[in-house]
């Protein structure tokens, strides 16, 4: 039970004095996502294709090598 009040509690504070967010508000920095995607889709489209797919790849090689 101490591991979830020092994980989600608001009484906590980090070395530099600031306190942490709430799990709401990290669900709601989601919102920004769409956003975000897009200002990178408009700076450079290839390289955006390019980055998912070689992140596809890179997340499924270890997939890969436990199936062989």
């Amino acid at each position: 039970m101490n591991f979830w009040r020092k994980l989600f509690g608001e009484n906590q504070e980090n070395k530099s004095g600031i306190k942490p967010l709430t799990f709401r508000q990290r669900l709601t920095a989601l919102r920004n996502l769409p956003k975000f995607f897009k200002l990178v889709w408009q700076t450079s489209s290839s390289l955006t294709i390019a980055n998912i797919g070689l992140r596809i790849i890179k997340s499924s090689t270890p997939v890969a090598i436990l199936y062989r």
